[in-house]
Formats: C-alpha cells, sequence, structure tokens
C-alpha cells in the first residue's frame, strides 16, 4: 500500500501538469474517440474499437495504438497479413477484419493522429489512450470490467489500477464490460450509483457475445476433447464458455500478449502422430499461431472463437447518439 501511495501521487501531479496545460495534449483536426481504461487490461479494448468500427460513424476511419507487444519500434501503417511481431496481435486483427480502416501504431500517438490526418481519413479511434494523455479526444470511453471494477480497485502494487479512481471524470461514457448477460436492472443501478462518487459519465454494460466456433475453412470443431491456447489477460472467461460446449482437456496458458514460436507448440502437438486434436484460440491468438500450424501443415487443427461486446437493451444506440453528438458539436 506504501508503494500504491507513492505511485498513485506521482501520477496524480502528472495528470495535474496536463489538467493546467503545463504538458500539451494533442487535439486533431478530425473528430476523435478514445478508447481505455484504468486497469493494466482484460476489460475488452478491442471488441470495443471493432464495435465502433462497426458502427459506421464516419466514411473514411482510422486506428492509432500503440501495438502493444510488438518488436518493432516507431512509425509504422499496419498491413493485413504482416506479422504480429512487427505490429503488435490487436492492430493485426483489427486490420483482417476491417480492410477499409487505416491504422497505425506508435509509441508517439500523436505521430499516429498526424498519418491520419495526412492519410484523409475522417476519424480517429485511439486505442488503449486513456492514460496517454498526449492526445486529446472529442469522446473519451472507459472501460471497466464486470468483476473487478474501477471503483472497487487500488492503484499498483495493491491492485491493478494505473492511476487513482478519481481519473475517471475525464470519462464521457464509462462502460461496464463482461457483465453476466441476465444482470438485473437493479444490480446496474447500484453499480451506476457507485460510479458517480467518481465520475459523472454515463454509465452503459455489455456482455460478451460469442460468435460461430471455426477453423480456415469454416469448419465447426467436431465432437470430442479440445485443448486451449490462450494468450489473453483474462483467459478463465474464454476457458469458461468452451467449456460449456465441448469437452476441454487440457489449457496451454501464456502471459498476455505473448508472441508464439514453433517451440512453443512443440509439446502441444508432441503425442499427434494422427493429426486430430483439435486447438481452440481466441481471434486475438489466431493472428499469431495461424502462420505456426499453416507451416506444420495443421492449420485445419486451429479454431477460433470471435467474441464481440453485446449491449443490454439500448446501449449501443445510446453510444453513439452520445458520439455523433459530440462529433457534431466539435466541428460546429
Amino acid at each position: 500500500m506504501p508503494f500504491s501511495l507513492i505511485y498513485g501521487l506521482i501520477l496524480e501531479i502528472r495528470n495535474r501538469l496536463f489538467d493546467i496545460g503545463w504538458l500539451k495534449s494533442y487535439q486533431s483536426s478530425i473528430p476523435s474517440i478514445v478508447v481505455g481504461n484504468l486497469s493494466v487490461g482484460g476489460t475488452g479494448k478491442t471488441p470495443m474499437v471493432e464495435l465502433l468500427l462497426k458502427l459506421r460513424l464516419k466514411a473514411k476511419p482510422a486506428v492509432v495504438s500503440r501495438g502493444y507487444g510488438r518488436e518493432s519500434k516507431g512509425l509504422l501503417k499496419v498491413e493485413s497479413g504482416g506479422k504480429a511481431a512487427q505490429y503488435g496481435d490487436e492492430s493485426l486483427q483489427i486490420a483482417a477484419k476491417f480492410p477499409d480502416a487505416q491504422l497505425w501504431v506508435s509509441e508517439k500517438r500523436i505521430l499516429g493522429a498526424q498519418a491520419a490526418e495526412t492519410a484523409g481519413t475522417d476519424f480517429i479511434i485511439y486505442d488503449d489512450a486513456f492514460q496517454h494523455r498526449y492526445v486529446r479526444g472529442d469522446f473519451h470511453i472507459l472501460l471497466s470490467s464486470y468483476d473487478r471494477p474501477y471503483y472497487q480497485d487500488y492503484v499498483l502494487p495493491s491492485g491493478r489500477l494505473r492511476e487513482r479512481r478519481k481519473g475517471a471524470k475525464r470519462a464521457d461514457c464509462i462502460i461496464i464490460t463482461k457483465c453476466p448477460s441476465a444482470l438485473s436492472e437493479e444490480a446496474r443501478r447500484a453499480i451506476i450509483d457507485k460510479s458517480k462518487s467518481y465520475s459523472k459519465a454515463p454509465v452503459l454494460f455489455t456482455h460478451l457475445r460469442y460468435g460461430k466456433l471455426e477453423n480456415n475453412k469454416g469448419e465447426e470443431a467436431l465432437a470430442g476433447p479440445v485443448e486451449i491456447i490462450s494468450a489473453i489477460a483474462k483467459p478463465q472467461v474464454l476457458i469458461d464458455e468452451v467449456s460449456r460446449h465441448h469437452r476441454l482437456v487440457k489449457s496451454w496458458l501464456f502471459k498476455d500478449h505473448h508472441l508464439f514460436s514453433q517451440k512453443d507448440l512443440e509439446p502441444m502437438l508432441r503425442d499427434d502422430e494422427r493429426g486430430n486434436k483439435q486447438f481452440i484460440c481466441s481471434e486475438k491468438d489466431y493472428v499469431k499461431l495461424a502462420p505456426l500450424f499453416q507451416e506444420l501443415n495443421k492449420l485445419d487443427q486451429l479454431f477460433y472463437l470471435p467474441v464481440e461486446h453485446a449491449f443490454f437493451k439500448d446501449g449501443e444506440a445510446i453510444l453513439k447518439s452520445m458520439i455523433e453528438e459530440r462529433f457534431s458539436a466539435a466541428q460546429d
């Protein structure tokens, strides 16, 4: 706790310097959305970025991120079909699913924003930039997971927050993610009341909705045992979902954003002489694992499970309306 207090105080001073203008934030000339959290991952930022792209807010979207987990440095434009080591797994996943969007990775988000402006895009999504205050958006979305909401968590190293709870006041909308699909209205109201102690932003709720489990051929997994390969922040959610529909016999778990190698696959495939093992992973892991399985002619044994945010009631329409209203005001 003493270290948390010191760390929190340092961040408080930093945020104050941004608030009073001693440290400068870059405001893009085109509309922009900041997506992020106060914690160290596991809130569903990538599915939220994908949801925003699906809303078709503008015709020529751009996504700017750090490219977490990549081995490269500097500003790079993400090319679909590239390598996760170059762009980061999440950026590569988004590029593959949204070919009409332009993506840049850069430690300095300002460089990504300027590249997006030069390329003629008409709005920017900053991925994981809620605390990267060197850029400022027109609309700020704060994500917080249901199992560990920001208002009950603590600053590192005592908890998982990267800054104090009061940082939520910068949000224009707070979204509680990964809720139980049967979360009652009464429970939602209780969460809203607790959040009001730190932020006046409206609170919306989502649960995870899984898509069709399939391989590169569009084939579904056969009845029989399956094994999970995962390098995501909170793999238990994936494990629980797979276990509901399949006989899960093994989970191969790695740290978030792990860059897989053939050496990682050796123990998984050691007893697979017949080539009938079935492996399941997330979309984020699939972009890294697929090339390795392809080299071994086992790609059809690798299945991925798509996931997206599903809002309660009319939450998606409310979010879209708030963003469009802010974009309109910014342009005026």
